[in-house]
């Protein structure tokens, strides 16, 4: 927060309404297997049929949620592009040229460990992931809110989206084709099934109507542990993720 005040923005005041729409997000994410990074990202790159259908699911739901929130569908003028904060281009790239320089040093130190390396590797993919959301724009939910509004839209989340989408497609495709990565690939069983597609249309509720998923909320955390908006709305996060077993059981018993 204090390194990059401008990537953050006043939370709106605490609501029954936000609290629902974290569960929404939980709920869905759990009953669907992933959201925007483990669908979006991740599931798309790896050519995952799953993913495929799970992301086209929340991001119609986010938009129609949005935009019933707004009272309005009709199309207003594109936000204008605006200029970096000051200070913010240097930081980034300092920030790209620490993250891109960590890798080779965290193996050359942990080569007789491999517990430490897990740890020093998922603590360096959670910095890289969370730096990149909030240069990106990603931790201020007026700006997923606006990208999925037409009175008001916002390009900022789908230029993100789309730059991590390709960067995540070529680094499978490095790890398919020259690290012989099973993982790269997704297996071809996965199932589409209610779970998936109910819990994706669910997700996009809750989406939309906080502006959340679960990795920006959590860098939202890390910035204003104190917020009660942010509290509220992890709780019901939380809520949903811990209630969707009940949910996904009676989904199935329905279905079947």
């Amino acid at each position: 927060m204090r390194v990059m005040p401008s990537a953050f923005e006043a939370a709106p005041a605490p609501s029954l309404g936000l609290f629902a729409g974290g569960v929404a997000t939980g709920l869905g994410t759990a009953l669907a297997n992933g959201c925007t990074s483990g669908h979006g990202l991740c599931g798309c790159a790896r050519l995952s049929p799953r993913s495929f259908v799970a992301v086209p699911i929340f991001m119609f739901f986010a938009a129609f949620t949005t935009n019933v929130r707004a009272g309005t569908f009709k199309l207003g003028e594109f936000a204008p592009l605006t200029q970096p904060a000051e200070g913010s281009v240097s930081l980034a790239a300092m920030l790209a040229a620490v993250f891109l320089a960590t890798p080779p040093l965290v193996f050359m130190l942990t080569t007789k460990d491999s517990h430490a390396r897990e740890a020093a590797v998922g603590a360096w993919v959670g910095l890289s992931f969370g730096t990149g959301l909030s240069l990106g724009g990603m931790s201020k939910a007026s700006v997923v809110t606006s990208a999925f509004s037409l009175s008001t839209p916002n390009l900022t989340l789908w230029v993100l989206f789309f730059s991590g989408l390709t960067a995540t497609f070529l680094i499978y495709r490095v790890a398919e084709h020259y690290m012989k990565v099973p993982q790269a690939i997704a297996p071809s069983g996965g199932r589409i099934d209610a779970r998936l597609m109910v819990g994706s249309a669910i997700f996009g509720i809750g989406w939309g109507a906080t502006g959340f998923c679960p990795g920006p909320l959590l860098v939202n955390l890390g910035a204003t542990p104190m917020e009660p908006t942010i509290l509220l709305t992890l709780a019901g996060i939380v809520t949903g993720i811990l209630s969707s077993n009940l949910y996904g059981q009676a989904l199935d018993t329905l279905m079947n």
